[in-house]
Order: C-alpha cells, then sequence, then structure tokens
C-alpha cells in the first residue's frame, strides 16, 4: 500500500520497493536485514548487526550526518538523494526503517521497514507512525548519508 503518491519518482522508493517485492517475507520480519539490503544495493556499507548495534555504528560512522529527532529534516535530505535510516535502540532489539520522501498526513516522514513482530507490523512507503508509538516517535534519531548512486 502507497503512502503518497508523488513519492514514486525519486531512486530511493524504487529501489526499495524492488528490494521489498523481491524478498517480501525475509524484509518484513527483519527490520535489520531489511535495511540491510536497502544499503547493499545503494553500496553502502554497514555492520552484520541487528538494529541496536546498526544505530551504534550511524552514531560514530564517519559520513553519517547526525540529525537527531528532525523527521522534517530526514524527509528534506531523503528527497534531496541522501539514504537516510529512522532508528531507536530498545531492549531486547531495537527497530530501523528507511526514510524515503514524502510526508504523511500523520506528520511524520514516510519509510519502509520489517518487524520481528510479524508481516502486520512491517510496513512499505508508509508513515513511520506504523513503525512506532506516538511516544516512541517523539525519541527516534535519525541518521543520512550522501549516495552518489542517487546524486547523478
Amino acid at each position: 500500500m502507497s503512502g503518497a503518491s508523488d513519492a514514486a519518482p525519486y531512486p530511493i522508493v524504487t529501489i526499495s520497493e524492488s528490494i521489498w517485492q523481491a524478498n517480501a517475507e525475509n524484509c518484513k520480519a527483519n527490520c535489520s536485514g531489511y535495511l540491510k539490503q536497502v544499503a547493499a544495493q545503494l553500496v553502502v556499507p554497514l555492520p552484520n548487526v541487528q538494529a541496536n548495534a546498526i544505530i551504534d555504528y550511524l552514531s560514530s560512522a564517519p559520513g553519517w550526518l547526525q540529525l537527531g529527532n528532525d523527521a522534517h529534516r530526514a524527509s528534506l535530505l531523503s528527497a534531496q538523494g541522501y539514504f537516510v535510516v529512522a532508528g531507536l535502540k530498545a531492549q531486547p532489539n531495537g527497530h530501523v526503517a528507511v526514510v524515503v520522501p514524502g510526508w504523511a498526513p500523520q506528520g511524520f516522514p514516510l519509510g519502509y521497514w520489517g518487524s520481528m513482530r510479524g508481516a502486520a507490523h512491517a510496513g512499505a512507503n508508509q508513515s513511520l507512525t506504523l513503525a512506532w508509538t506516538r511516544s516512541d516517535l517523539a525519541l527516534v534519531s535519525y541518521f543520512a548519508v550522501a549516495i552518489k548512486a542517487l546524486n547523478k
């Protein structure tokens, strides 16, 4: 289900959707696995670890911008060709999502994510309000890195 028709022309949406469709079952069951597949397609190195460790990595990795909780900037940078990740650490497992261009009516960016809680909790080009609770959204951090392949 598409969250916004205006997001379709962006390459990150095409890449995210292609991976989602090609490997739907694995994507829907594993947020960090899906994120790593998108990153690999973009030739962005990410460690082969779960969400909490990915968030730790993004917090200090060279080249990654730390956007804090600035959802507006995250959406804007995604539209400008950056690879943008949303993440929130939790125990035992955190959660990560790919941010894509577009703004949902609920007032948050659109994204793609899998979920260890099952396919009903996974999302494709939907509002990040479906990836986290409203109270957790206030704690989500955003990270962005420029992608040469998207900036041609």
